[in-house]
């Protein structure tokens, strides 16, 4: 079990990793901690946090040179997978990405929202 704390356990952790999926509640409340420290997040890693708004955690792992992404696309499409289900009609995608874009700023007080997805960063290697 990994202890927040040990950034050289973490390190060696996500050493081999590609992606890292935050999926707990931390960063919903203002104040929360981050659920990992930005200083073991090695540079180049995908990191996607289900929550559906940027996060603390994605602008620390953005500014560790990590990819990040937030939780609406993955929130936008299973409800897109729901309608399709229960109607067994085609979902209005764009009406739903509208309708939750609205839902979540009138959430923040209409404060727009960070992409969903940070661009990749050239790596520090490239040529």
């Amino acid at each position: 079990m990994l202890s927040p704390g040990d950034l050289p356990a973490i390190r060696a952790a996500l050493a081999g990793c590609d992606v890292l999926v935050q999926a707990t509640s931390l960063g919903l409340r203002a104040g929360d901690p981050l659920p990992l420290p930005a200083g073991g997040l090695p540079a180049g890693l995908r990191v996607m946090d289900m929550i559906c708004r940027h996060t603390p955690f994605l602008e620390a792992a953005g500014a560790a040179g990590c990819v990040t992404a937030d939780g609406r696309a993955m929130l936008l499409h299973q409800g897109a997978r729901s309608f399709s289900i229960w109607t067994g009609r085609e979902a209005p995608l764009a009406a739903m990405r509208a309708a939750l874009d609205a839902a979540l700023a009138a959430s923040s007080g209409g404060t727009p929202h960070a992409p969903a997805v940070r661009p990749e960063r050239p790596s520090a290697n490239a040529d």
